[in-house]
């Protein structure tokens, strides 16, 4: 079940943003539920400290009225629930770009007078049903990391920003290596995007605790469900998306290994 929250500090706005949320639940018949309709981001946040495993979808105000602002309570947000879907809904016409800017990777603004803004809502609670079923599929797993760099991330078309926590599926990592910087940061290689966080090998390895992957050299994980062929002569690991790498031929005979038993299982 997907939990639904909407924050807004006008009564009015709030009605109207939970009744619309409301009839598109029951005319669709999905499965979701409004746990907190409120006009205080403090009943936001005691909800999560008291259920901290909610997957949520939020719907805020930009502008709470309030010592907290929707920005700072996405924040807030994203420290209990790293994959949630948060919708901003604001009379504020310039917060466009604030609001994809944040450290939150909200889904989508949505200004409060637009003529389609129903439409719109509804538009996010469908995008978000479909991930959270993607998400609730068996076998399903996440493994977050905060960027220390901006990202580039094209299936959505926006940039995620330096300082973001990031969830990303497993199965979408093609693999993970040391930068060589003297940040000894970590490039995390996935469909269609690149990410970069600080951490060892060795805690991302007992972190993922999952038999896809496998260190195949000091500076290199890789995801063996991902491997669509390995040249013994070049040396080169071919991946299904097209990727490509060069491993030492010392680890050349483990590796190979490692790819036939992962296929026995």
């Amino acid at each position: 079940m997907l939990n639904i929250f909407i924050c807004e500090d006008d009564a009015m706005h709030l009605d109207l943003i939970e009744k619309c949320i409301q009839n598109y639940i029951l005319m669709e018949n999905l499965a979701m539920d409004i746990v907190c309709a409120s006009t205080s981001p403090g009943e936001v946040l005691d909800y999560l400290k008291a259920n901290p495993k909610t997957i949520g979808m939020y719907f805020l105000d930009l502008h709470l009225g309030c010592e907290i602002t929707g920005i700072e309570l996405a924040a807030a947000i994203r420290a209990y629930d790293h994959v949630g879907f948060i919708v901003f809904i604001t009379s504020d016409g310039e917060s466009r770009k604030v609001a994809f800017q944040l450290l939150v990777e909200a889904m989508q603004y949505i200004e409060k007078g637009d003529a389609n803004r129903d439409k719109l809502i509804c538009e996010c609670l469908s995008r978000a049903n479909a991930r959270f079923l993607e998400m609730s599929a068996p076998g399903y797993k996440t493994f977050s990391f905060k960027l220390v760099q901006d990202s580039a991330k094209p299936a959505s078309g926006n940039e995620v920003y330096k300082g973001t926590t990031v969830a990303v599926n497993v199965q979408d990592i093609v693999y993970i290596e040391t930068s060589g910087d003297r940040d000894h940061n970590v490039i995390l290689h996935a469909d269609n995007a690149r990410y970069v966080f600080r951490e060892t090998l060795d805690s991302i390895e007992k972190r993922l605790n999952d038999n896809r992957f496998h260190k195949c050299q000091r500076h290199m994980i890789i995801n063996i469900s991902r491997v669509s062929s390995f040249d013994d002569g070049s040396l080169n690991l071919h991946f299904d998306n097209g990727c490509k790498v060069s491993i030492a031929a010392t680890h050349a005979k483990k590796l190979k290994k490692a790819i036939m038993k992962f296929g026995t299982n």
